[in-house]
């Protein structure tokens, strides 16, 4: 009897196949690519990509003789009084009735600062009453303050990019309050336009 007998020799050892990822047609080495000066991009399939630079003012600031050129009165029937200032202006109410408080805004061109105007009744009227309310909110220093007959305010230092003054206006047993701020170099527009603070005389 013959016996055969079959031998198998031991498999090779698999191969280690490195896999290549697939490449983008369009990709460029970036040391490779001339940057044109100019920032006109090249006769490449990448294009050179030139980022903006920060913002810039297109226009100077007006002067503050052109921000008082237009002056415009504002009648509030609600809290019967008037008040004279730069416009045009967009207003802006809150409340109902005596308790309203009503805010005027004339932008000033060229400025991310505008001149603004806020009315509204208030209880009491001296002008140490005045500075405490004043000094309440912000910086406690008052840089001057003065009266003329029943009219009082309170000028406070400028904070930031921004100078306040807060006039009263006695009206009886009560008054009529007026805050106006503007950027320091048109403080003396709002001082002006919070002095005219009065009672409406066409309010019914």
């Amino acid at each position: 009897m013959a016996l055969l007998v079959s031998c198998k020799g031991s498999p090779p050892p698999p191969t280690n196949r490195i896999v290549e990822p697939v490449r983008d047609p369009k990709w460029a080495d970036p040391q490779l690519l001339a940057v044109d000066p100019t920032g006109v991009a090249l006769a490449h399939e990448v294009s050179v990509v030139v980022l903006a630079g920060p913002p810039t003012l297109t226009e100077l600031p007006e002067s503050p003789t052109a921000v008082a050129q237009i002056i415009e009165t504002r009648h509030v029937e609600a809290l019967s009084l008037a008040i004279d200032m730069p416009g045009p202006a967009t207003s802006l109410v809150a409340g109902v009735g005596r308790a309203e408080t009503w805010i005027f805004e004339r932008p000033i061109r060229g400025s991310a600062y505008g001149l603004t105007v806020a009315v509204a009744r208030w209880p009491a009227g001296s002008v140490a009453q005045l500075a405490a309310a004043a000094t309440e909110i912000g910086s406690k220093d008052i840089q001057s303050s003065g009266a003329d007959g029943d009219l009082a305010w309170v000028v406070k230092p400028p904070e930031g990019p921004i100078q306040r003054v807060w006039a009263v206006r006695r009206v009886g047993v009560a008054c009529l309050l007026a805050i106006c701020a503007a950027p320091p170099d048109y403080f003396e527009i709002a001082l002006r336009a919070c002095k005219t603070l009065r009672v409406d005389s066409a309010a019914p």
